[in-house]
């Protein structure tokens, strides 16, 4: 399944070269910049869970960023390492991203949405709706804040 706006899809890994680049990604802008105490590892259970979709961001069909939605079995999902490349940051494409996201979770019978932000990003979060919310689940940050949002 995949979501689509105008030029840009949200939709699984088609080919090794994308899956690699998916990885690239996350491990580049988040777990380098923010988590660099932790290892990346591509091959974690959380990667392959079947619960967890795997999803990139593709514009023109150019991969330039990720999630991860994680499928909570109560009509809830988390989204996880959501990303978007360097050069096409600033451009509302993260916003994009995030509704796509939410399309998807919400085709899949899910209708609320958990997160935990880098406190660097919840002015972003703020404005696409998300509000903070109790602690819940494993933060791999434990300077991050939980949000969410009902859709």
């Amino acid at each position: 399944m995949k979501e689509v706006f105008g030029d840009m899809e949200l939709r699984g890994m088609e080919t090794r070269d994308e899956l690699a680049k998916y990885h690239d990604i996350r491990k580049r802008l988040l777990f380098d910049v923010y988590l660099p105490h932790l290892k990346y590892d591509p091959n974690h259970p959380d990667e392959v869970c079947a619960a967890n979709h795997q999803l990139g961001f593709f514009l023109r069909g150019q991969l330039i960023g990720t999630i991860r939605i994680d499928f909570m079995g109560d009509a809830s999902v988390a989204f996880r390492a959501i990303a978007v490349d360097g050069q096409y940051q600033n451009m509302g494409l993260g916003s994009i991203l995030l509704k796509l996201a939410e399309k998807y979770a919400a085709k899949h019978g899910c209708d609320k949405i958990s997160l935990h932000v880098n406190k660097k990003a919840t002015n972003f979060y703020k404005k696409n709706g998300y509000v903070e919310i109790g602690d819940w689940g494993v933060k791999l940050d434990p300077a991050s804040i939980s949000f969410g949002k009902n859709i």
